[in-house]
């Protein structure tokens, strides 16, 4: 049963109110709040999920108060003096325990990504918490101060711990007095010799966080932000110069330059994306460039610009982009199917289903119906429908159509399969499918 614990849970502390009624009302809000955010409709969605906050801060609090009667959660002693928060993409939680918990003092720790969110956390505090406590209560931002930590009193184990945490932040300095002279009689430093000094902070210098933001953005096949990224790196070898190898520079130009080149691929743009990228054959086939009548009938080329344009819109799929990649699924679904119609249909043939000028996508979905096909082989037609009524609200500007994961799941399979049942016809192996699929992928 959906709610099962809670309502036992709640039931226990106010058996005569009606707790199913009010969490699935909250669960139905929420879907709704999630839907428009979907649809990028904010304003409606911010309405939503501020009607729905004290609701649920209420239940939040009566299911803590009493697992903390029944013994199975402890709030640690408070309240607390200060509470750090690292914000992610969910607010609601963050709000939810800032209200529970109440801190003297906050520290957000954000990313470039989250920072507006700080103010979307505050607005839902608002609605929560005593006025009192909101107004008296101290925001730190804390991304991007200058920190500095001073270890010379410090243990062992302080100074590590200090050294491991600023090698994680590149605004973070450590600081030390030392001494010029030591009396090797007392073992001891010559006082009035002190000067203070620093250790370089290797995650400043080696832009250890840039890198690892790049590469992270680089397998994400943001190659253009991963591009900005590089550009601090370069700054920041430009700066610390002295501890870099005099190649430094060109090898950084190169990765800046393969970064061009996968940024032009998957923009489709394969003459410039070869001049960066001379390395790889795909490209160097793709490069060539032809009508669609010289690419189907050299099946080489075939091969490599269908495979290549099924990968790109696996990349949105992988970066979780699911309207990005179905419609990129469905449009190739109809170039290859209309590509195969007017290289291998007879002109005779498309006239008896043609109802203009044109043979249109939609008339060769009735031949197909009518005559079926190897080029649809596995293929259901209900499915080429399905999937073309889809596509075809999604391009409306204000469509309120919502494509979910099972559509676009649908479409990639689709695509794939009609790409192999046209590659199949044309000779391409197993194999060969296998070795140029590979060759576009990166």
């Amino acid at each position: 049963m959906r709610f099962g614990k809670r309502l036992c849970l709640l039931e226990a502390i106010e058996e005569n109110r009606d707790w199913d009624e009010t969490l699935s009302s909250n669960y139905s809000e929420f879907e709704k709040y999630r839907e428009r955010i979907a649809r990028e409709d904010f304003e409606s969605a911010q309405a939503i999920f501020n009607n729905l906050l004290p609701s649920y801060h209420e239940i939040f609090h009566l299911v803590n108060q009493k697992n903390i009667d029944n013994g199975i959660f402890d709030m640690g002693g408070a309240p607390h003096d200060i509470g750090i928060f690292l914000v992610g993409y969910s607010i609601m939680p963050l709000i939810l325990s800032i209200a529970e918990l109440q801190p003297e003092r906050i520290i957000f720790v954000v990313t470039d990504d989250t920072e507006y969110l700080v103010e979307e956390i505050k607005d839902g505090l608002k609605i929560i918490v005593d006025g009192a406590y909101y107004s008296d209560l101290l925001i730190q931002n804390n991304e991007d101060k200058k920190i500095a930590i001073d270890i010379t009193g410090g243990k062992k184990t302080m100074v590590a711990g200090s050294f491991l945490a600023s090698a994680q932040s590149r605004t973070c300095d450590i600081f030390y007095v030392d001494f010029e002279e030591y009396n090797s009689r007392k073992s001891e430093p010559v006082y009035g010799t002190e000067f203070m000094a620093n250790v370089p902070n290797p995650s400043e210098i080696f832009s250890l966080a840039d890198w690892d933001r790049l590469i992270s953005l680089q397998e994400n096949y943001q190659f253009k932000m991963a591009a900005k990224e590089l550009e601090r790196i370069e700054k920041n070898v430009e700066k610390f110069r002295a501890y870099f190898r005099e190649d430094t520079r060109d090898r950084l130009a190169e990765i800046k330059n393969t970064l061009k080149g996968f940024e032009y691929w998957d923009d489709y743009q394969y003459g410039k994306a070869y001049e960066c990228l001379p390395d790889k054959p795909a490209l160097r086939i793709l490069s060539e460039g032809a009508g669609e009548a010289q690419i189907y009938g050299n099946k080489t080329l075939l091969s490599y610009y269908l495979l290549d344009r099924l990968e790109n819109a696996k990349r949105r799929k992988k970066q979780g982009q699911i309207q990005g990649a179905f419609l990129r699924f469905a449009s190739l679904i109809e170039f290859v199917l209309m590509l195969w119609a007017n290289n291998e249909l007879t002109n005779d043939v498309k006239s008896n289903y043609k109802n203009g000028k044109y043979f249109t996508y939609n008339n060769l979905l009735h031949y197909l119906k009518d005559q079926g096909g190897y080029i649809i082989e596995e293929i259901a037609h209900e499915d080429l429908k399905a999937l073309q009524w889809k596509r075809n609200n999604h391009i409306l500007i204000h469509s309120m159509t919502v494509t979910d994961i099972g559509m676009m799941n649908k479409s990639g399979k689709c695509a794939e399969q009609i790409i192999w049942n046209l590659l199949k016809y044309k000779k391409i192996s197993k194999n060969l499918f296998g070795t140029i699929e590979t060759a576009v992928v990166f």
